[in-house]
């Protein structure tokens, strides 16, 4: 319990800020894999799609590092809504793909559980004090 106290904000979003570049790094070079495997169209487009989107974390986890207030606020709107379309994206796994496709679940609960954690720790941070 005492290390917890001594650990502040600026420790948690420096962090997050790891985590997320992390996270968009790797999405952003996946993409060219993506353009070399064949795939059908409709996954071709939501793999390129999401990669896009995933990769936008590592501009807000670079902005973190640098101190910028509004970064924080930014990535708790990126947070949210990529909770919200984990949540989605969990649930047309689980009840509209074929049972052979299910493999997928463990997949988007380990993204979606990273996501709530980030969420939870930018959080945190933000009511531990500010942006310092």
């Amino acid at each position: 319990m005492y290390l917890m106290k001594n650990i502040s904000s600026r420790d948690i979003q420096v962090y997050v800020a790891g985590a997320l570049t992390l996270i968009g790094f790797r999405a952003l070079t996946s993409l060219p894999y993506y353009l070399s495997v064949p795939h059908n169209n409709v996954r071709i487009i939501s793999l390129i799609g999401g990669g896009l989107i995933t990769s936008l974390a590592l501009p807000l986890g670079v902005t973190i590092l640098t101190g910028k207030a509004r970064a924080l606020l930014l990535t708790q709107m990126y947070l949210w809504l990529s909770v919200f379309f984990g949540f989605a994206s969990l649930l047309w796994v689980c009840c509209l793909l074929r049972p052979v496709e299910l493999q997928h679940i463990w997949k988007f609960a380990m993204e979606l559980l990273v996501n709530i954690l980030l969420l939870w720790l930018v959080s945190w941070s933000l009511a531990r004090g500010k942006c310092t």
